[in-house]
C-alpha cells in the first residue's frame, strides 16, 4: 500500500513533476481506517440516538405543553366557577340581609300595630265606658221602696187547713210597694211582681220563681 504525495513547487524554471512513493505499514493503516470508521459509525449512532431523544423530548414537551394548557384551562374554569359561586354567595347574603331587614320592618310594624290596636282598644273601652256613663246618667232609674202599710201591724203567722190536706204554716206581712223614677228619662212600668220569702241570708241572684203578679197595668 503506497500513498502518493504530490508536491508542487513553483520556481522560475518549473522542474518536471516528481512523484515519490512512500511505503506505509499496512497493519497500522487498516487499524487507522477501522478506527476512523468505528468513530464515524459511533458518531452517527450517537447523532441518531440524540435525534431520537430530541424527538421524544420534543413530543414530551408538546404533551406537557398541551397538558399544561388543559391544566390552565381547568384552573381558569375553576376560577370562573369560584367567582360565580362567590357572586351567588354574595347575592344570597345580600338577599338574606334584605329579608332580615324586611322582617325587622315587619316586626316593628306588627309591634306598632299591636300598640295601635291596644291604644284603639283602650280608647274604645274608654269610649264605651263614657257612653255607658252618659247613658246611665240620662236613663230612667226605677227605684222600688218596700215598707209597712200604715195601721195594719207587722208580720203575722198563721196556719191553713184544706179538705184532705195537711195543716200548712205560713208567714205574712202587709207591705206597700212604691216605685219611683229617679232618672232623667221617662219610663213606663208595665207590670209588678212580688213575693215574701223568709231566708237566712240574701242570695247573690234573687229567685223569682215564687213571685206573684201584683199589678199588670201600665203605670
Amino acid at each position: 500500500m503506497y500513498v502518493l504525495l504530490l508536491s508542487l513547487v513553483e520556481q522560475a524554471a518549473t522542474p518536471p513533476l516528481k512523484v515519490e512513493v512512500v511505503p506505509q505499514a499496512d497493519v497500522w493503516f487498516k487499524a487507522y481506517v477501522l478506527a476512523t470508521f468505528a468513530i464515524a459509525l459511533f458518531s452517527a449512532g450517537t447523532l441518531l440516538v440524540i435525534s431520537l431523544q430530541r424527538k421524544a423530548m420534543s413530543e414530551q414537551l408538546a404533551e406537557m405543553k398541551s397538558a399544561g394548557k388543559q391544566t390552565q384551562d381547568l384552573i381558569a374554569q375553576a376560577k370562573d366557577q369560584v367567582a360565580a359561586l362567590t357572586k351567588s354567595a354574595e347575592a344570597a347574603q345580600t338577599m338574606a340581609r334584605s329579608v332580615e331587614k324586611q322582617l325587622t320592618i315587619m316586626k316593628d310594624a306588627a309591634l306598632s300595630a299591636d300598640i295601635t290596636a291596644e291604644f284603639t282598644r283602650d280608647a274604645a273601652i274608654a269610649g264605651k265606658k263614657s257612653a255607658d256613663a252618659l247613658v246611665a246618667s240620662e236613663r230612667a232609674w226605677i227605684m222600688v221602696k218596700v215598707d209597712k202599710v200604715p195601721g195594719h201591724g207587722g208580720v203575722f203567722h198563721g196556719a191553713g187547713v184544706g179538705p184532705g190536706t195537711p195543716i200548712t204554716q205560713s208567714t205574712g206581712a202587709p207591705i206597700r210597694i212604691t216605685c219611683k223614677n229617679e232618672g232623667k228619662t221617662p219610663a213606663w212600668i208595665t207590670e209588678i211582681l212580688a213575693c215574701l220569702d223568709v231566708v237566712d241570708s240574701l242570695p247573690d241572684v234573687p229567685d223569682f220563681k215564687y213571685a206573684q203578679m201584683v199589678q199588670n197595668e201600665p203605670e
